[in-house]
C-alpha cells in the first residue's frame, strides 16, 4: 500500500469542518479537551459547537481533569451527585480556605481590628525579638505582628460559595483541621488567641475551638503551631469563622506583640477515584 500524502485542499473536498469533529471519537475528544484550561474550555471551546458543549457540560471531563492535576474528589462522589466543574474549579477538599493566609496582599481578606498600633508586617526569617521561621515549614517568608493593644483580624467563610457540598458536609462530615504559626518576642511577654467557630446557615454557632497562649518576658523567641481539628461535628455546617491576634504584656509603643504566620483552615479528605 502507497503512502497517501493528504493535503489541505484534499480535505476540504471531502470533509467541511464540522464534519471532521464529528468523525472524531467522543473519548479521544475528552482527552484532549482535558488538558486546557478550565476557563478556556468554559468561555471560547464550549461556544464551538453542540458536540464539545455537550462534553464540556458533561461529569466526565472535569472528572478526568481533576484527577490528573490532583483535585481532591471525595468518596462516593458520584452517589452525592457533585458537580465536578465546581470540584475543579474551587478545590475546596484540597486547598487552604483562608485568602491571603500568607500576607503576601498585606490584610487582603481580613477584617481588621486594631489596637496601639496596629499590625504590622514582618519578614519570617528576619523577625525582630524572635527567630526565623523557615519557609519550607511554613509556606509563607511573611507574618503579621500585633502592638500594645488588642488587635485581631478574622475571615468569615461562606462554605458554599467556596465550592463545598451540602451533602459532603452533612453526610460525610469530613475533618476540618485547622492550625497557626505564633511567636512570642523573647524581650517583651504576649498574649496570643485563636479562634475558630463553626457555623450553621443563621450562623448559630455549632462548634467550635479557642486556644489562649499567654508568654511571659525573657521566655519566647520561638514558633509554635497550634493546631485541632474538628470531627464528629454536627450536620448544618455552612460556615467557618477564623480569628486570630492579641498584645504585648507591657504596653511597649511598636509592634512587641505576638506575632502569627501561616493561618490555615484545610479539610482533611484523602483524594480517591470516584
Amino acid at each position: 500500500m502507497g503512502n497517501v500524502t493528504l493535503s489541505k485542499d484534499n480535505i476540504a473536498q471531502d470533509l467541511d469542518q464540522k464534519d471532521i469533529l464529528s468523525v472524531i471519537p467522543e473519548e479521544v475528544l475528552v482527552h484532549i479537551l482535558s488538558y486546557l484550561p478550565g476557563k478556556h474550555l468554559i468561555h471560547v471551546c464550549r461556544v464551538v459547537c453542540k458536540l464539545w458543549k455537550a462534553i464540556i457540560d458533561s461529569a466526565s471531563l472535569w472528572i478526568r481533569k481533576c484527577e490528573r492535576e490532583g483535585v481532591v474528589i471525595p468518596p462516593t462522589a458520584h452517589s452525592l451527585q457533585l458537580d465536578f466543574r465546581v470540584l475543579y474549579l474551587k478545590n475546596p477538599y484540597g486547598r487552604n480556605l483562608l485568602r491571603n493566609w500568607n500576607a503576601e496582599e498585606e490584610f487582603a481578606g481580613w477584617t481588621i481590628e486594631e489596637g496601639g498600633d496596629g499590625f504590622a508586617i514582618e519578614d519570617c526569617m528576619d523577625c525582630p525579638g524572635s527567630e526565623p521561621l523557615d519557609p519550607t515549614v511554613s509556606g509563607t517568608r511573611k507574618c503579621w505582628s500585633t502592638s500594645y493593644s488588642k488587635s485581631r483580624k478574622r475571615q468569615c467563610l461562606d462554605l458554599l460559595k467556596e465550592g463545598c457540598c451540602e451533602a459532603v458536609l452533612d453526610q460525610l462530615q469530613p475533618p476540618i483541621e485547622t492550625s497557626v504559626w505564633t511567636a512570642a518576642r523573647r524581650d517583651c511577654g504576649s498574649v496570643f488567641v485563636i479562634h475558630v467557630r463553626l457555623q450553621s446557615a443563621s450562623k448559630e454557632v455549632l462548634d467550635e475551638w479557642r486556644e489562649k497562649r499567654v508568654v511571659e518576658q525573657w521566655q519566647g523567641g520561638s514558633w509554635v503551631q497550634l493546631k485541632h481539628t474538628f470531627k464528629d461535628y454536627p450536620q448544618g455546617v455552612r460556615y467557618i469563622t477564623y480569628a486570630d491576634g492579641g498584645m504585648d504584656l507591657l504596653f511597649w509603643a511598636g509592634h512587641y506583640g505576638p506575632k502569627m504566620a501561616a493561618p490555615s483552615l484545610r479539610f482533611q479528605l484523602s483524594n480517591t477515584h470516584t
